[in-house]
């Protein structure tokens, strides 16, 4: 009975000295993380405000002469 107890105590200490062993050879990376996983997270930065335009008309026409003026660009260059 004595023999089942010393090798269940042997294997949980070889698993926690294996365990340490690891802790303390990478404790960099471990150290890292545990603040990751369990640290508080940075705040998020605000998000700034979307400008909506009210003008959809003038933006639509100057969008659509400005096509047309490098449309027409295009073809004088073809041209020439």
């Amino acid at each position: 009975m004595w023999v089942t107890f010393l090798n269940w105590f042997l294997g949980i200490f070889c698993i926690i000295l294996w365990v340490m062993t690891f802790a303390l050879y990478e404790k960099d990376k471990v150290i890292a993380w545990i603040d990751n996983k369990f640290g508080r997270d940075d705040p998020m930065p605000p998000t700034p405000p979307v400008a909506v335009d009210t003008n959809i008309e003038k933006s639509i026409s100057i969008q659509d002469s400005s096509s047309q003026e490098l449309i027409s660009r295009k073809n004088q260059d073809t041209l020439e």
